[in-house]
């Protein structure tokens, strides 16, 4: 009779171990942390706005100062970094970023102020694309004429 006891002495308090390892190991509030982590990752990319639709913001002739500084500056915090040259040759994604220069440049709702900002901030983000992000302002600049 006593090894009987014994045995579901035993057999109980590995079944209390187990239980208390599981709860050891499951922690459910961390599962739902990482939920809702991930939830507000995904929400925060849907409030981004895609380049083209900054782009066509931009290109619009009827878009107004406050909301060319709002699509430039969504650009500069979102897409800022252009793709690395190839040897000397732009990447080829560098093409949508000089319509937006060329754009910006001669924009009838732009001023000064913006085109510098956005020209600096650019070019110090891109060092390497300094002499292709100058020639679009240049050619912006000098079809507003």
């Amino acid at each position: 009779m006593n090894i009987l006891n014994l045995s579901i002495l035993i057999a109980t308090l590995v079944f209390i171990l187990g239980i208390l390892i599981f709860f050891y190991v499951y922690n459910p509030s961390q599962k739902k942390s990482l939920h809702v982590k991930k939830k507000a990752e995904v929400e925060k990319k849907a409030q981004v706005p895609s380049f083209k639709k900054l782009q066509d913001i931009i290109k619009k002739n009827t878009s107004s100062t406050s909301e060319l500084r709002s699509a430039i500056e969504l650009i500069l915090k979102h897409y800022g970094q252009i793709k690395a040259k190839h040897g000397v040759a732009p990447d080829k994604d560098f093409k949508r970023y000089a319509e937006v220069i060329f754009a910006i440049s001669r924009h009838p709702n732009t001023n000064k102020e913006l085109v510098l900002m956005f020209d600096k901030e650019l070019t110090k983000r891109n060092p390497s694309y300094t002499r292709e992000i100058d020639e679009m302002l240049n050619r912006g600049l000098t079809a507003r004429g």
